[in-house]
């Protein structure tokens, strides 16, 4: 018969066997109404009950006491009820315990977002793992990453036919490998590895159909450097030397007792580097008239009218010979010039103390040549040395009697000096860069 209607102590435990065993949980003992001998009670309400029991157990039984009486015998054992079995189909799951991953055979697509604070591919032991990341509907992938034989890759390919197009790659020397392939077959295009054949340099390599070029550290000499045949010619080059000239063909009389050194032709040169500028002139020149003094000066110049220089200029002529006497002065000068375009001059003008009747023809040329390199010392003079710490004084005999103070000197000097008035501007220029780019960051934090 049923128990009297009313309030008992029963207590509900789990056990491994349907007799002895292990218990694996139980409720304590819980109030619970009775009524017509009948009472239901949710197990795991006040004691919480561990997932494991029913994981980790093939089968579990429920053991109940009631007050002091014994346990009833025998345990009942827990089975599924129908509805359980779509636990394992869960619709969501938001976390599976004990899993850190979630499988479905035959269904390879996910939808929404994928949130993975960390993806691992393979094991301690296990050499090779890989993701693929396809275009829905491609059997081959877009994007493949590759982890193998203590390297790694990122692979680009074309997901309709599987063709490697771009690879980033750790290789085996210790750097870092990128190429890009030029076609179908996956012959490299294009190949930047950081540390080509161990050697600690980087390389360059671009190799097209039938032809290729190379910047190749690794090797020495002009093998670190290939370029296909005639890529480039001298017109190309940024310093490659060079030269134009000037000339007067036509015989050119010069007044006498003008005073003024004038044109007899003139050269423009533009160098496109820093360099040295060297020029030489010749002239052809014609006295007659007279049987006394009859003097020509002729000198290359950068201005117009410039003072005569003892060190590059030149008297020629003739006394006593009233006949027609020819004459053939050499010039050369040598000039350090930052890069742009110069013009300069070869000028004449007739001695002042020539003879009443004097006449004094010229005709010539001029040549500018650029020469970027300098292999030894470059000698140059100067009325006036300016800064130029080693210059040396030096007094010429001119022919008239006459003495004229000049200055030897060593034109690198101005290259140096050029040099140093660069490498100054590119470091305030690299420290305005710096100071700009910690300002930059500075507001970017304050942001």
């Amino acid at each position: 018969l049923p128990v009297a209607n009313g309030p008992y102590l029963i207590q509900f435990r789990i056990y491994d066997a349907a007799s002895g065993g292990t218990e694996l949980w139980n409720s304590s003992f819980r109030q619970i109404n009775v009524i017509n001998g009948l009472f239901s009670y949710n197990l795991g309400d006040t004691i919480a009950l561990d997932p494991a029991i029913f994981t980790n157990n093939d089968n579990v039984w429920l053991g109940i006491k009631i007050g002091a009486d014994p346990e009833l015998s025998p345990r009942t054992k827990l089975t599924s009820a129908g509805y359980a079995l779509h636990a394992l189909r869960a619709d969501t799951a938001l976390t599976v315990a004990g899993d850190q991953y979630v499988g479905k055979t035959g269904d390879h697509t996910m939808t929404g977002l994928l949130q993975l604070p960390s993806l691992m591919i393979g094991t301690a032991g296990v050499t090779n793992g890989e993701v693929w990341v396809n275009r829905y509907g491609y059997i081959y992938p877009s994007l493949k990453i590759r982890a193998y034989a203590n390297s790694s890759s990122i692979s680009l390919h074309d997901g309709s036919s599987g063709n490697r197009l771009a690879e980033l790659q750790a290789d085996l020397d210790g750097g870092g490998f990128f190429s890009l392939y030029r076609n179908n077959s996956g012959n490299q295009g294009i190949t930047l590895d950081g540390n080509r054949n161990g050697k600690n340099h980087p390389a360059l390599i671009m190799t097209g159909a039938g032809t290729s070029a190379s910047i190749d550290l690794s090797l020495f000499g002009d093998s670190s450097v290939q370029l296909p045949l005639h890529a480039i010619n001298s017109k190309e080059m940024l310093n490659e030397p060079g030269m134009s000239n000037g000339v007067q063909y036509n015989w050119q009389t010069i007044p006498q007792g003008d005073g003024t050194f004038n044109d007899l032709c003139t050269v423009e040169i533009t160098i496109p580097a820093d360099g040295y500028i060297y020029l030489t002139a010749h002239i052809d020149g014609l006295t007659n008239g007279t049987s006394g003094t009859n003097y020509g000066l002729s000198q290359i110049a950068e201005s117009f009218n410039e003072s005569y220089s003892a060190a590059y200029g030149m008297y020629w002529g003739i006394s006593g010979n009233t006949s027609s006497n020819y004459h053939s002065p050499y010039h050369s000068r040598a000039y350090y010039k930052t890069a742009g375009t110069y013009t300069f001059r070869l000028a004449t003008k007739a001695y002042s103390g020539n003879s009443a009747g004097a006449i004094t023809k010229v005709r010539g040329w001029i040549t500018a040549m650029y020469i970027p390199t300098n292999y030894g010392v470059i000698w140059g003079a100067a009325e006036d040395p300016g800064d130029h710490p080693d210059a040396e004084m030096m007094s010429i005999d001119n022919p008239d009697g006459t003495t004229s103070t000049t200055y030897k000197m060593d034109l690198r000097y101005y290259e140096l000096k050029a040099d140093a008035t660069r490498k100054a501007a590119e470091e305030a220029q690299r420290e305005l860069h710096e100071a700009q780019l910690i300002q930059n960051n500075q507001t970017d934090d304050a942001e």
